[in-house]
């Protein structure tokens, strides 16, 4: 029998050679035996030790392989024969030969080392695991991309095990797996990430003997130092109150666009049509995807520009468009397939808009097209406070709009009027109107008295997180804007110009400490502010500052901040940035 495919003896056990991998590939073995016999070919050197053949029981020199005589160690051999070239020798994977009569291809004998299984492998053998007494434990290295080349072999090769199971790095985590039997995650709710939507996660510890937030570490559960509770129910009840005002026969749309005018979009989209609203008005494909993601079904209008990027989105979305020019219309009749359009006439604010005439014609374009629809024709005020303007521009709106009807197309909704124009121009109710910053609780204008029942929806707080007295002649922040007139008592708070406190409130604006309103003292910087709560008896660490809201018997609005701060309360509102924590009431 030829040496490759002997039989293994009793030797070959004596000596601990594992188990070999059955024969898979004998054309192979056909091929690398002619190439090894061809003339000129390298000799291998024969390692005793290897010897696969039977072993004479005595202790002689000599002995007989495959039943050819041994010759002497010290006897020179033929120059025909290579060293080597009479005598078996191991090959590299160890073929087995293939099973035959009575073989139960089970391996026998110790486990093979690594490299022995590796060169079974590449020979086409399966895979085998290691026995129990060979494991041992270690701690598991990191992988590495020369040798990690994926998860291990195994039964089934999808499932990694060992090493494969962790990810890369130092702290990587376990992979979990179908037996991970874990709690899975709570769904979240409309706040921010590990908020719950009913504030059970955020609540601010209670103070022990004192009014909430004197004295006590303010901290909420998530470890932030500056909030804005958010009171959904508040919105609501904004909402129904300009539905109460405009009447049955015309329908409100809830302007929830800059992230609900910085009280978070989706709560407040919500609350708005619990409170009577039938749509929703944004200002990009982004935000009204937003809502849509959020599960929210109702009619959403995108009331700024659609990028064409962003076309195939906002179909998809069934999201109603603004069209204003020639090539946004050319636009939307590229997509082929069904988009509400509403068109936008520019009847004097000079922003987004055409011409009334442009804008009668781009509209009777878009109700003569198979695939558009045509929802609605509005415009936008551009100085509600002005009410002689205001009606100027209504008429020039309500002269495209008979235009249009003459043209013979009607089933359109009208709009024109915001929180300001439903105010001032009852005449602007129209067939919808899309009230803004009322349905927040804040008028436009802080001396208006119309719809008296509105509540503020938000209140922003933060804590004082330091404490020093600055003598006489001091100063405090950057600058050197406050300077201590006599000894002073300086508490710094959590909330700076980047969180939309506006550097221009320095020194203006004030804050609620224990219920007393107390000034800004110096500069405001990115991060915090500082307070001047000489006045003020017991300050502590942790207590809680109100900057827009009420504490006791002290209340500051969005308007106060906002007069402080040189600008409006719909860009304090706004301005309030995404380190405030928003909890929802």
């Amino acid at each position: 029998m030829h040496r490759g495919h002997r039989r293994a003896g009793a030797g070959d056990r004596a000596r601990g050679d594992g188990p070999r991998l059955p024969q898979r590939d004998p054309a192979g073995i056909r091929r690398r035996r002619r190439r090894r016999d061809r003339p000129g070919d390298r000799t291998r050197r024969v390692d005793p030790a290897a010897d696969r053949g039977s072993h004479p029981t005595g202790g002689g020199a000599a002995g007989t392989r495959c039943g050819r005589a041994e010759p002497d160690l010290g006897a020179p051999r033929p120059a025909a024969q290579a060293p080597g070239a009479d005598r078996p020798h191991p090959t590299p994977g160890r073929v087995r030969p293939t099973l035959r009569a009575g073989d139960d291809g089970r391996p026998a004998g110790p486990a093979r080392h690594g490299l022995a299984l590796r060169q079974g492998l590449e020979q086409g053998g399966g895979p085998e695991r290691r026995r129990d007494g060979d494991r041992r434990s270690r701690r598991p290295r990191d992988p590495e991309p020369d040798r990690d080349a994926g998860p291990s072999l195994r039964r089934h090769r999808r499932c990694p095990r060992g090493d494969d199971r962790r990810a890369a790095g130092a702290e990587g985590p376990p992979v979990r797996s179908g037996r991970d039997r874990r709690a899975r995650a709570r769904p979240r709710g409309d706040g921010p990430r590990g908020v719950g939507g009913t504030f059970r996660g955020a609540r601010v510890r209670p103070a022990a003997a004192d009014p909430a937030g004197h004295g006590a570490v303010a901290l909420t559960q998530q470890g932030a130092t500056k909030w804005a509770d958010v009171d959904p129910s508040a919105i609501a009840h904004n909402t129904s109150l300009v539905k109460q005002l405009v009447g049955e026969k015309t329908a409100v749309m809830a302007v929830v666009k800059a992230n609900g005018y910085g009280h978070g979009a989706v709560p407040a989209a919500r609350a708005a049509l619990e409170g009577g609203a039938t749509w929703l008005g944004v200002s990009s494909v982004a935000e009204g995807i937003e809502l849509r993601r959020a599960g929210i079904q109702a009619p959403i209008l995108n009331l700024g520009y659609t990028p064409p990027a962003a076309l195939s989105a906002a179909v998809a979305a069934a999201l109603a468009l603004t069209v204003y020019d020639r090539e946004g219309l050319a636009l939307l009749k590229t997509a082929s397939t069904e988009i509400g359009v509403h068109v936008k006439v520019d009847t004097g604010m000079h922003r987004l808009g055409a011409p009334p005439e442009d804008a009668v014609k781009l509209a009777v374009d878009v109700a003569g097209d198979p695939n558009l629809r045509l929802e609605g024709f509005w415009t936008h005020f551009a100085d509600a406070k002005d009410p002689a303007f205001t009606r100027g521009q209504l008429h020039a709106y309500l002269d495209a709009r008979s235009a249009l009807m003459r043209a013979g197309i009607t089933n359109f909704l009208s709009h024109a009027a915001g929180s300001s124009g439903l105010i001032q121009v009852p005449e602007a109710w129209l067939d919808l109107v899309r009230p803004g910053l009322i349905i927040y609780g804040v008028r436009p204008v802080r001396s208006w008295t119309d719809l008296p029942g509105l509540r503020p929806a938000l209140r922003w707080q933060t804590v004082v997180t330091h404490l020093v007295t600055v003598p006489a002649g001091e100063s405090v922040g950057y600058g050197r804007r406050f300077i201590a007139q006599q000894p002073a008592r300086v508490a710094t708070i959590a909330v700076g110009y980047a969180d939309g406190l506006y550097r221009s409130a320095s020194e203006r604006g004030r804050a609620i400490v224990r219920g007393v309103a107390v000034p800004i003292a110096g500069t405001i910087s990115m991060d915090q502010a500082a307070l001047d709560v000489t006045t003020v008896a017991g300050v502590m660490v942790g207590d809680v500052v109100t900057l827009i809201g009420q504490d006791g018997d002290a209340t500051l609005t969005a308007d106060d901040l906002a007069e402080a701060s040189g600008t409006i309360s719909y860009e304090v509102l706004c301005a309030i940035g995404g380190r405030v924590l928003r909890r929802y009431l």
